[in-house]
């Protein structure tokens, strides 16, 4: 009987472990599923952040891209190549005396700019017929092969309305680096001022080609919309050289290039070749009686950029004047006044480069300054400051425009 009891007692007990066992495996099941189904919600709830993230940074390289092409596109532009010979040579074969070197440049830059447009202008009063013939088809073949590049453009400076106006300016009695240096701005003015393009970049021939990239970086084209033109950097003379540079349709510079470039210089030349000679810097006849005014167009900018920072409004411009007061003659310097003076203070009759002071609102805002210590001092290019060192001045030295690292030839040199 005892026996009984004791093994219904041990079934008793094994069946009730059983039933707890099971009980507790069904919870820890039932926390497993829980967890699972956690898990689950928070690996989708990931999967969807991530793919409304992409969908963002999508949209947001959209828009990236978008803005880029339209900017690519609202700048519309041409690059100019100019080759001008000094005088007729029946025997050239091309419009340039080194063909296969100058020919290279010309599809280089035309490579590294598709989608636009290359234009390579000559004069054809100083160029054989055969010789732009020869160019036409060398150009042409090239084409053929390469249909990706730029389009090519041969261009004459004889078709422009100023040139036809003034044709013995651009004869061979006048220098060939003034008439170049003249041409280009000629051109750009035209190609502005017909709305053919919105900048206009001029590069000498043998300058080594950029790309649009490289040409309209952001600092570039940030200095374009404020000052409206920027120029090859060159650590001597003026701190720009002009054998490269972009202009845009800024008008208070367009209207600054024609009056105090254009205008100018052709008097210039006029006066000279009535004259027979060009007096010099000492207002004295040159043993080469043309050679004051080979780089006079250069030496013109920063007059140029006074004038035009004056219609811009960034500050006063002053002309000297001399005056007599108790018997004595003094310089003073008044305000001036383009209805009044005219071109006179620039320099007509000789190269001028104190006739003229620029006062800028406020120098230490002005963009394109810098001081620097030198023991030298040049009126045209510097204001003294207050504050002087013990062996060397201070001085307030301008940088007329904003310039850009380009490579130039050594010929700039």
């Amino acid at each position: 009987m005892n026996q009984i009891k004791i093994t219904k007692f041990i079934k008793y007990i094994f069946i009730t472990f059983l039933i707890f066992t099971s009980l507790d495996s069904l919870h820890i099941f039932a926390m497993e599923t829980d967890y699972q189904q956690e898990s689950r919600q928070r690996v989708a709830g990931l999967k969807r952040e991530r793919e409304a993230q992409d969908v963002t940074n999508s949209c947001t390289e959209e828009q990236d891209t978008d803005k880029r092409t339209r900017q690519d596109q609202e700048i519309q532009y041409s690059i100019n190549l100019m080759w001008v010979n000094s005088r007729l040579n029946p025997e050239q074969k091309y419009i340039f005396p080194n063909t296969e070197f100058y020919l290279n440049c010309i599809f280089k830059w035309a490579q590294a700019n598709s989608g636009s447009i290359v234009n390579l202008w000559f004069d054809s009063a100083m160029t054989p017929i055969h010789a732009i013939e020869n160019t036409a088809m060398a150009i042409e073949d090239y084409k053929s092969f390469h249909p990706e590049v730029a389009i090519i453009r041969l261009r004459d400076v004889r078709t422009l309305p100023k040139v036809q106006e003034f044709s013995e300016v651009f004869s061979n009695q006048i220098p060939v680096y003034f008439r170049v240096d003249l041409l280009r701005l000629i051109i750009a003015l035209h190609m502005l001022q017909t709305n053919e393009i919105d900048y206009f970049v001029y590069a000498d021939l043998d300058m080594r080609p950029i790309n649009k990239e490289q040409i309209f970086d952001q600092v570039t084209i940030q200095n374009l919309l404020q000052y409206g033109i920027v120029m090859a950097q060159f650590k001597a003379f003026h701190g720009f050289e002009n054998g490269f540079q972009i202009i845009s349709k800024n008008q208070n510079l367009l209207q600054a290039i024609d009056f105090a470039m254009i205008k100018l210089n052709i008097m210039r030349a006029r006066k000279a070749l009535k004259d027979g000679y060009f007096p010099n810097i000492n207002n004295r006849r040159d043993p080469k009686p043309m050679h004051p005014i080979e780089q006079i167009i250069y030496d013109s900018y920063p007059n140029m950029f006074k004038y035009f920072y004056f219609l811009e409004g960034y500050g006063q411009l002053k002309k000297s004047a001399l005056s007599l007061e108790d018997g004595k003659l003094r310089t003073n310097f008044i305000s001036y006044d383009k209805n009044i003076h005219r071109l006179k203070p620039f320099g007509i009759n000789k190269l001028n480069t104190n006739g003229l002071f620029f006062i800028p609102n406020d120098k230490n805002k002005f963009l394109n300054v810098y001081y620097e210590y030198d023991d030298s001092t040049d009126d045209d290019s510097f204001f003294e400051d207050d504050d002087c060192s013990d062996k060397k001045q201070k001085v307030f030295r301008w940088l007329w425009v904003p310039t850009k690292k380009v490579k130039l030839p050594p010929s700039h040199f």
